[in-house]
């Protein structure tokens, strides 16, 4: 919803219109002198931004969105089939065990009675489940459940109880139900996947396929007791190593079948080829421990900020990840863990030279560590692949200037502006680099 002003989210023609406005070649130049005339005063995504925005899933303010998700999801298939293309569709799955609603709010028009019914139940219940009396706790959120079954924090910790009470099934239930009813809808939920499956079965023919990874990453196979959470999701919806994995196991026989190359059956691939396993990836790709490091971090930056800070337990949790994250540092360098990350990159960038994403993370990885001359020649060598990226051009020069190549560095990051001129951060290291301010 917008904060101020007129919301054109039900108006899914004038918002179409906007996006066709906003492709033509007049509204690009007027937009990008408008640009550069002011900065637009949009407004600030801090905590309170997000306290504004929130949405109760049966809020009428919702519906505009599913519709408008439907009406394009089945406008995007109608011309990708009508095009002679195949369409791959997918249900979209989330953390559900270990990620804690980002906003929960009472049922509209819930009585004052009702409310202190229902605090009185949930402070025995949260009292409960602190000492570790889960069954105890359990009995007080269904009671609070009983006056209002709205706010999404009550199922998530009924969950959490309920798991440790063996209850699976009832533990699943209410992880959904927790999603379900988040107030701040940043997760792929039942009805927008019920959508997708429901524009597949639309399909009657091969032209139109569904990947069901919302099912596969329930699969006891894949996830503790069928219920996705860390293993497979680095927060709310980014997979982890193990996700992407599953998920590009799952999507290879709908794309093997959409190209008439059959169903591939385990383990081989179509046409033979193989189906790498999860290390065989991870050694194609030079995933090394300090990627993994790398991106956890990564991560961690973001979950350090709003939306995440009002998240149940949200400063237990980033605290203790940022002291796991330092020991898991501490013992990749302490273990000389350096060496066998550069060992992964030079075997993967020996079998495919001309990958420049492996030399740019290879180049990524020298950088982090100081070796800046081995940083520079492999950004070189990811220009020589994909002379078309502006930040490249950026990292090089900002390997070279540190190693005190000057004017071979400002040559860099005049490549990187003539590229992009709207790309500030050349613009900035230019305006350092000749003294301009």
């Amino acid at each position: 919803p917008e904060p101020r002003g007129v919301n054109f989210t039900r108006y899914l023609g004038l918002l179409r219109f906007g996006q066709w406005v906003k492709s033509l070649r007049v509204a690009q130049a007027f937009e990008a002198v408008l640009g550069r005339l002011a900065v637009a005063k949009s407004p600030q995504q801090g905590v309170e931004f997000f306290r504004r925005v929130r949405l109760a899933a049966d809020d009428p303010q919702r519906e505009p969105v599913y519709e408008n998700f439907r009406a394009n999801l089945a406008d995007i298939c109608h011309v990708a089939r009508a095009s002679g293309a195949k369409v791959v569709l997918s249900t979209v799955a989330v953390n559900l065990r270990d990620f804690p609603p980002l906003a929960s709010l009472h049922r509209a028009r819930l009585a004052p009675a009702d409310l202190a019914a229902w605090e009185s139940a949930w402070g025995r219940g949260t009292n409960a489940e602190a000492g570790g009396q889960f069954r105890a706790a359990l009995t007080n959120y269904l009671e609070a459940l009983r006056v209002d079954d709205h706010f999404a924090e009550l199922h998530f910790r009924l969950a959490r109880c309920a798991i440790e009470a063996g209850q699976t099934d009832v533990a699943r239930r209410h992880f959904e139900l927790a999603r379900d009813w988040d107030a701040l809808q940043f997760r792929g939920d039942r009805r927008l996947n019920q959508i997708l499956r429901e524009e597949a079965r639309s399909g009657h023919d091969a032209s139109l396929l569904l990947v069901d990874a919302e099912g596969a990453f329930a699969d006891p196979a894949n996830s503790d007791q069928g219920i996705p959470g860390v293993r497979l999701f680095r927060d709310h919806v980014h997979p982890t190593f193990d996700g992407d994995h599953l998920l590009a196991r799952l999507f290879l026989p709908a794309v093997a079948q959409a190209l008439n190359l059959g169903s591939p059956p385990a383990p081989s691939g179509p046409r033979g080829l193989p189906v790498l396993s999860r290390e065989e990836c991870a050694k194609a790709l030079a995933f090394s421990e300090w990627d993994e490091i790398s991106v956890t971090a990564a991560m961690l930056r973001l979950t350090a900020k709003p939306p995440f800070l009002d998240q149940l337990d949200h400063s237990a949790r980033q605290s203790e990840a940022e002291q796991a994250l330092d020991l898991r540092g501490q013992t990749f360098q302490r273990e000389a863990g350096l060496p066998r990350a550069e060992n992964v990159y030079l075997a993967a960038t020996t079998r495919r030279p001309g990958d420049w994403q492996l030399h740019f993370n290879f180049g990524s990885l020298l950088a982090d560590f100081g070796d800046q001359e081995g940083a520079a020649a492999e950004f070189a060598n990811a220009i020589r692949h994909m002379p078309v990226f502006p930040q490249l051009y950026m990292l090089r020069g900002q390997a070279l200037w540190d190693l005190g190549r000057h004017k071979e560095a400002v040559q860099e990051f005049e490549l990187a502006s003539r590229l992009d001129p709207d790309y500030s951060p050349a613009r900035e290291a230019l305006a350092q680099a000749t003294g301009r301010r």
